[in-house]
């Protein structure tokens, strides 16, 4: 094939793959959407809900070494069972109502996380055994919040790929690079005269930078408003729900100590890993 005809056919490639990639994006839109749907339609069964966030905040409190904290939100946390979910357990297991009941007060009196979290276990059989549920959204919430990350990442870097002209970035990273690389031989080898030279291209260079940045930030303003809607939204939902526990004590310069993952920790964990995985896949960046 000769260079007129592969110049004709390139076009008609670069057009099919724009349609392919269009399609996959609206499908990721309505996966995104619906799975948003899922998490906004299971969201009820207030009570057990806050007595079981009660509970795990009182981990959080001892991981903390904070054990006043962690008998006041136990001690929240019986109120609300008491209130609410304590009649129904006790007309179908009255036993069980009693071992919860008197878990509750082993705990407040001396809490620490293997009784809590056995405590937690005994709540999560008698509100089965009443018949009342964990709403989806929180018994899976930790892999619905993964699922959004994903979704949502997968379909920005899609984006993202399609608005940037990726090469231009390339070969512009390369000359810049390429001017750093000299730049800094001949300030090594104080050749002033060459270095000096290479500063008269400083201004090219920053312009070059400046279009990198101006290109990378287009998609930007396609995807923030949403993103921050979607953040805002969930937040609602699962304030105070403890979406994952981690396995070890992370210390941290003016937070303290992180212990497990609330929601906004947990979204921006699995958004940020899954947007760079894609990023490398999907663009190479």
């Amino acid at each position: 094939m000769n260079e007129a005809q592969e110049a004709h056919r390139q076009p008609v490639r670069t057009g099919v793959g724009r349609l392919r990639e269009g399609i996959v994006m609206l499908l990721l839109l309505f996966a995104l959407l619906g799975t948003l749907a899922l998490i906004f339609s299971h969201r009820g069964g207030g009570d057990v809900k806050n007595v079981l966030g009660d509970i795990d905040q009182s981990v959080v409190s001892l991981r903390h070494g904070n054990e006043s904290g962690a008998k006041n939100f136990l001690s929240r946390a019986k109120n609300g069972y008491v209130e609410k979910i304590h009649l129904l357990v006790e007309n179908v297991d009255e036993e069980l109502d009693g071992r919860i009941l008197r878990s509750f007060d082993s705990c407040i009196s001396s809490p620490s996380e293997e009784n809590v979290f056995s405590l937690r276990d005994l709540v999560v059989e008698g509100v089965r055994e009443a018949g009342l549920s964990i709403p989806l959204t929180y018994g899976y919430g930790t892999l619905l919040v993964l699922a959004v990350s994903f979704l949502f990442a997968l379909l920005v870097t899609l984006l993202t790929k399609c608005m940037v002209d990726w090469e231009r970035v390339k070969q512009i990273k390369a000359e810049v690079s390429a001017w750093q690389r000299e730049l800094r031989d001949a300030q090594r080898k104080r050749d002033m005269k060459r270095a000096h030279k290479l500063m008269l291209e400083q201004k090219h260079i920053l312009s070059l930078q400046g279009e990198i940045m101006k290109s990378t930030f287009r998609p930007t303003l396609v995807y923030l408003v949403p993103w921050l809607l979607i953040w805002a939204s969930l937040g609602r939902v699962y304030s105070g729900w403890v979406m994952a526990w981690l396995p070890f004590t992370i210390p941290l310069p003016f937070y303290g100590h992180w212990t497990s993952c609330g929601f906004l920790g947990w979204l921006f964990v699995t958004y940020f890993t899954l947007s760079y995985m894609c990023r490398r896949i999907l663009i190479g960046d």
